[in-house]
């Protein structure tokens, strides 16, 4: 579509020669603005094969075809595709055999004319097509990280990482993460943050579940949850490197007399824990889900899923989020500037009765450092007013406005000047 009219360029619509049936399930652009495709076609007796297409940015033209499948003619799936930095498509998805269990697939093509540099099958998938399971990741090196599930007796669902090398496929590392006995962690998507840590999001035992890997080994660094105000089921639909670097999920979660709310929750980069979670009911107390999530460079966050209304049935639905810091306090936009984070230390961290804060002024002005709770509410201002430029030091005692001793927990100091703003995380350990 044309950026100032909405004009349409060009579409496709692509209907195979052999007239089977085809279905696309992901998108990916490379530098030069060509398309490819994955997703599913009816390829005669082979069944359901992973189709996999490339077209033309100019026009929409399909350059390569190629299809991919198990060797037992059964339905198979490509989830998921990207482009690595050398401009290379690699696609994940589904192999089902007669026999439990599935396969991983992960291919890598040609871009010039869709062979396969390499192509990697690994048993464990569970054996089943009817629910998305494949995310790929590309790490700064071009290497290829491919998240899926897989299905034990003892274990219920668990979580699969194997990092592909970008050159042929050798796996770097492969981790299987369990979070304890029979819990079962179903993933529904995954993404990178910008340091190239992976992201994982799903259900787990009823309650949003999002797991931060280490890219060097897999490692897991921490594990962060919600469960709604009921204590229902809930479950996050897609995950995101948000503003300010405050990791977001989105999903359905059960609500006081509201069914299934669109539910978008915030966690702390560093630990996992929940910062804040925003609700949105469509209005008929039916269901509504976040579905996809994408955040910009000014502070916004999008959400988009579908939200349920008698009159209308399932509709599209799309929110629009301000997050100003990664704590989600409210406050007023900088006029200018940047988060300055060197202005502002504290120190000792944890602290138990007393933890102190130096703080710079570029120049002489009015300033503000005020304490907040994990929910983003203010729990005391400790300065208010104008300062001379220079070095500036506080202290804070771990109470409130007035003056009670607070709750032991992740507590954040905020900075502010004319034109920049600090944020620090605290943890209170009485």
């Amino acid at each position: 579509m044309d950026g100032e009219t909405g004009e349409v360029l060009w579409y496709r619509f692509y209907g195979s020669p052999e007239g089977f049936n085809e279905s696309v399930y992901s998108i990916a652009v490379d530098s030069a603005g060509n398309a490819f495709v994955t997703g599913r076609q009816m390829n005669g007796a082979q069944g359901d094969d992973i189709l996999t297409m490339k077209l033309a940015a100019s026009n929409g033209e399909i350059l390569w075809r190629v299809h991919a499948g198990g060797p037992e003619g059964l339905a198979d799936r490509g989830w998921d595709v990207v482009v690595g930095p050398d401009g290379h498509p690699v696609v994940t998805g589904v192999l089902t055999n007669v026999a439990d269990p599935g396969s991983f697939c992960t291919i890598k093509f040609n871009t010039s004319n869709g062979s396969e540099i390499w192509n990697r099958k690994v048993l464990g998938a569970v054996n089943s097509i009817s629910a998305r399971a494949g995310w790929l990741a590309v790490c700064d090196d071009g290497d290829i990280v491919m998240a899926n599930r897989t299905w034990t007796t003892s274990t219920s669902y668990d979580v699969v990482l194997r990092r592909y090398a970008a050159a042929d496929g050798e796996t770097r590392w492969a981790i299987q993460h369990n979070s304890s006995g029979a819990s079962p962690d179903d993933p529904r998507d995954m993404a990178r943050d910008a340091a190239g840590d992976l992201l994982v999001a799903g259900i787990r035992s009823g309650n949003y579940m999002v797991l931060k890997f280490d890219r060097s080994d897999g490692h897991l660094v921490w594990s962060g949850s919600y469960d709604g105000p009921i204590g229902g089921y809930d479950g996050a639909s897609a995950v995101v490197e948000g503003p300010g670097g405050v990791i977001v999920a989105t999903g359905f979660s059960d609500g006081p007399g509201t069914n299934w709310d669109a539910a978008t929750v915030g966690f702390d980069p560093e630990s996992g824990v929940r910062l804040w979670a925003e609700r949105f009911d469509a209005g008929d107390a039916q269901s509504d889900e976040g579905y996809a999530l994408a955040a910009s460079a000014e502070g916004d966050l999008y959400v988009a899923g579908y939200g349920t209304c008698f009159a209308t049935d399932s509709d599209m639905l799309a929110l629009r989020y301000r997050i100003e810091d990664p704590t989600g306090i409210e406050g007023r936009p900088l006029a200018g500037g940047s988060a300055a984070s060197h202005r502002l230390s504290a120190y000792p961290i944890p602290f138990a009765d007393r933890v102190f804060f130096t703080f710079e002024m570029p120049r002489a002005g009015n300033a503000r450092v005020a304490v907040y709770d994990a929910r983003g509410r203010r729990s005391s201002v400790l300065l208010e007013g104008a300062l001379p430029q220079g070095s500036h030091e506080l202290a804070w005692d771990g109470r409130d406005a007035e003056g009670r001793s607070l709750a032991p927990g992740i507590y954040f100091v905020r900075f502010e000047t004319e034109d920049a703003r600090a944020v620090r995380k605290l943890l209170l350990s009485r």
